[in-house]
């Protein structure tokens, strides 16, 4: 926010319907990693790994077609979404420009909320802290300082949507790593 900041009030206010925006785009990923845990603690305590990476399988699935799918709807509609927000043209064209490039990380976010919603079920809380470190301190604040260097306000976009593609694939290695040693 702060980065933003820099870009004035009209950014701000573009960027806080962005993130609001994202909370109803990733409610049922989160609802999802909500009821992932019994599942995963269910599985583990009874040492049934194909369940646990089928289920685990499945909920990556879901999280990367719902994300598509946002996208899609965000992409397609992102004028009239950003105008029942606000009716003030710069403020529109942050919210569509947010839409535009934050949007297609969310598959990844999803991923990535599913990844620390499994380890902490299967009592690694470490991991899941590892992943939340690297992906803000070690990715997000960099990636957002170089993008708004390089392209201003949308190069801060664009370092969420990186940030969040490395963090889902450092995701995937750390959960294929903690399945295949189940």
């Amino acid at each position: 926010t702060r980065l933003v900041a820099e870009y004035g009030p009209k950014a701000v206010a573009g960027f806080g319907v962005g993130t609001r925006l994202d909370m109803f785009a990733l409610t049922p990923v989160m609802a999802l990693s909500s009821v992932l845990g019994p599942f995963i603690g269910q599985n583990v305590g009874a040492k049934n790994f194909n369940r646990l990476k089928e289920g685990t399988n499945i909920s990556f699935l879901f999280a990367i077609v719902w994300g598509v799918c946002i996208f899609l709807l965000f992409i397609l509609f992102k004028r009239p979404i950003a105008e029942l927000f606000n009716k003030e043209p710069a403020v529109i064209t942050v919210i569509v420009s947010y839409l535009l490039f934050v949007s297609i990380g969310y598959s990844f976010n999803g991923i990535l909320t599913l990844a620390t919603s499994i380890f902490n079920a299967a009592n690694k809380p470490f991991h899941s802290t590892i992943l939340g470190v690297v992906r803000m301190i070690v990715l997000l604040v960099p990636f957002a300082y170089l993008g708004s260097y390089l392209y201003k306000l949308d190069g801060i976009f664009i370092g969420i949507t990186v940030s969040a593609l490395l963090s889902s694939v450092l995701a995937i290695v750390m959960i294929r790593r903690f399945l295949k040693n189940a």
